[in-house]
């Protein structure tokens, strides 16, 4: 129940939304859990990140990424987790 007392949103956009949790910072797609930031800067996306478009923009926006190519290219290094 303290995790809830901890928690806070902002939106991006329409239906995109961050969830802030003690440290962590997550992006919601509509009502899914598309990526994740914690405290070291850690990235971690859901398998569910490539979605759509509209998605991806505020993805990146999230990410603080310009583009989408940056993104995939972080995933491929492994700088940017997949699960």
């Amino acid at each position: 129940m303290n995790k809830l007392l901890n928690m806070r949103a902002t939106s991006l956009g329409p239906n995109h939304n961050i969830i802030y949790i003690d440290d962590v910072r997550y992006f919601l797609s509509y009502d899914t859990f598309i990526a994740s930031i914690d405290n070291l800067g850690n990235i971690t996306l859901t398998n569910d990140y490539d979605c759509s478009k509209t998605t991806m923009k505020y993805l990146c926006k999230f990410l603080n990424i310009p583009g989408i190519a940056k993104v995939r290219r972080l995933i491929k290094s492994g700088a940017i987790i997949v699960e």
